[in-house]
């Protein structure tokens, strides 16, 4: 019987070992984490709508270039992307 209570509490301490362990260095790492990337949210939005305009541009041209029947012109798409003022934008970004 003492064998067994012995193993039982070696069980229960290790079992407790454990989760203080990942409460106090997993949930610290975690929140640290956590902060990052809401510190990161604000970059990652602007980075977004970026994104969102220079495709929208490039998609009006495409359907563009699909109407008339030409070819893909890449001064063409440019041309239009620095007249929405995307490049710039997309530099700045950069």
């Amino acid at each position: 019987m003492m064998r067994h209570l012995e193993a039982k509490a070696i069980d229960d301490a290790l079992d407790l070992f454990g989760i203080m362990t990942a409460t106090r260095l997993i949930s610290t790492a975690k929140r640290s984490t956590d902060k990052q990337l809401l510190s990161a949210l604000p970059q990652l939005e602007r980075a977004a709508r970026i994104t969102a305009r220079v495709s929208k541009v490039v998609m009006e041209e495409l359907g563009v270039i699909e109407e008339t029947g030409c070819d893909v012109d890449a001064a063409v798409l440019w041309r239009a992307l620095e007249a929405g003022g995307q490049l710039r934008a997309v530099a700045n970004a950069v």
